[in-house]
């Protein structure tokens, strides 16, 4: 799972679960419950899910965080995950979702999801252990993940300099305009110039 969690952050989605509070049943003589928060741990590629009482993984994962176990960022997400998710708000994907993706069809969409694959950025980064669990069409998906992101990023390095281009062409068009403007004057300067006899 270590090897995993340095590639992408695992899924994580918490859910309230019903548990016995064994003192209190013993005290009034019936089943007594209390709700506890688990957070349901899931790599992406795989189908493999760690059920934790979430108060006690994220100290755990702080616990990690400072032995250098765990990148800083993935720690950070998983709290903020948690506190959303006890204020009652959706937790976001971190990434693009593959769902509504347009490279792939609606069944190799829903493929990956059901590989816990939710995000282009998660099909990319995909290790050998989920690409053997997906099995077969998966290096095509893969490469289709890897080019579509770097198309992404080096659009907007063509877009910023497709704008600076624009900008320059702009100004190079109010220098010209400011130059046809000045001959124009000059012309007429020396038109009157002739005209005055001497």
């Amino acid at each position: 799972m270590a090897e995993i969690m340095r590639e992408r952050p695992a899924y994580v989605r918490f859910e309230k679960r019903p548990i016995e509070d064994r003192d209190e049943t013993i005290k009034k003589g019936h089943w007594v419950g209390k709700d506890v928060i688990y957070a349901l741990v899931t790599p992406p590629g795989t189908k493999d899910v760690v059920v934790v009482e979430a108060e006690e993984w994220i100290k755990r994962l702080k616990r990690e965080e400072s032995e250098g176990r765990i990148p800083s960022q993935f720690v950070e997400a998983y709290e903020r995950a948690f506190e959303k998710y006890k204020k009652g708000e959706e937790l976001p994907l971190d990434g693009t979702p593959i769902r509504g993706w347009p490279p792939l069809s609606p069944a190799q969409q829903q493929n990956c999801i059901a590989m816990n694959i939710h995000t282009v950025e998660d099909l990319a980064n995909l290790n050998s252990e989920g690409m053997a669990r997906f099995g077969m069409g998966v290096v095509e998906l893969k490469r289709k993940a890897t080019n579509w992101l770097e198309a992404a990023s080096s659009t907007g390095v063509l877009a910023a300099r497709m704008t600076a281009l624009e900008i320059k062409q702009t100004d190079l068009e109010a220098q010209n305009t400011r130059q046809r403007e000045l001959i124009e004057k000059l012309q007429k300067e020396n038109m009157e110039l002739k005209r005055v006899p001497a």
